[in-house]
């Protein structure tokens, strides 16, 4: 997870994220994870919005609804919204 969170960061920010960023992300990712562990259907809504379809081999749904979770916090970042 860290590596995808990190790959995320820099796909939307064009920077490495600090040692502190990550760690805020990652342990709200892992949060997210136990939100949803706790929560199933609030995973299946989260993870039926979008406009693709979903990959047809397996996958782990609790990342992948914990990292949609953080990739939003990362696109709604300051930095990411606003030109400097």
């Amino acid at each position: 997870m860290e590596k995808k969170i990190e790959q995320a960061f820099e796909m939307i920010l064009v920077r490495k994220p600090s040692k502190f960023e990550k760690n805020k992300l990652e342990n709200y990712c892992n949060q997210q994870q136990e939100y949803f562990k706790e929560y199933p259907d609030l995973l299946t809504l989260t993870l039926n919005v979008g406009e693709y379809d979903h990959p047809k081999k397996e996958y782990n749904k609790l990342e992948a609804g914990a990292l949609m979770k953080t990739i939003l916090v990362i696109y709604n970042l300051e930095e990411a919204i606003t030109k400097s």
